[in-house]
């Protein structure tokens, strides 16, 4: 969206004006992290977060937890859905592995030139918050589908080299829902 594009150039003109030198750049292929976190990460996360709640439901002496993130019933059912359709596999996961760590290079070769990186939060603004829950989950498809559309794969880059980044708010759309950019 042309919005989130200006709210990065704005910010990088005004680090410019404080005497940063500044060079427009872009990170190889910031959509393959979007595959990379949902098919590699999403497993190894809910493998991990599956053996925890078992661990603290032992501690607590009762059952698996009834109560716990959402984001946690999501990786879990990714995880679950992957599985059943026996495409989560130990040669899979090998293999998105090494994805991994060769992405992990490139973003690190890339970053030798800078000190900070600038770029959107995703493709457009924050989603509202009175937005309704959804009663049924969507078909995994969808969700990824909408995953890469709204160019969540710019956070998720930096999930997958566990570099610092922040997000700030550094505009608004005439809706009132804010843009933001990640400083990296």
């Amino acid at each position: 969206a042309q919005d989130i594009r200006n709210a990065v150039k704005q910010c990088a003109m005004q680090l410019k004006a404080l005497g940063a030198e500044v060079i427009e750049s872009r990170p190889p292929d910031f959509v393959a992290a979007a595959e990379l976190w949902v098919f590699g990460m999403v497993p190894a996360l809910g493998v991990s977060m599956r053996q925890w709640l078992n661990e603290y439901a032992k501690l607590a002496g009762t059952t698996v937890a009834h109560k716990h993130l959402s984001q946690t019933d999501d990786f879990l059912r990714v995880l679950d859905f992957w599985a059943d359709e026996g495409r989560y596999s130990e040669q899979r996961r090998f293999a998105i592995g090494r994805r991994l760590h060769r992405y992990r290079s490139q973003m690190l070769a890339f970053m030798q030139d800078f000190d900070v990186l600038l770029c959107p939060v995703m493709n457009g603004p924050a989603e509202p918050f009175d937005k309704p829950e959804e009663d049924a989950p969507r078909p995994l498809e969808q969700e990824y589908a909408e995953i890469v559309k709204a160019g969540y794969s710019y956070c998720m880059a930096f999930n997958i080299t566990g570099w610092p980044a922040a997000s700030v708010p550094v505009a608004e759309t005439a809706e009132g829902l804010p843009l933001g950019v990640q400083v990296v």
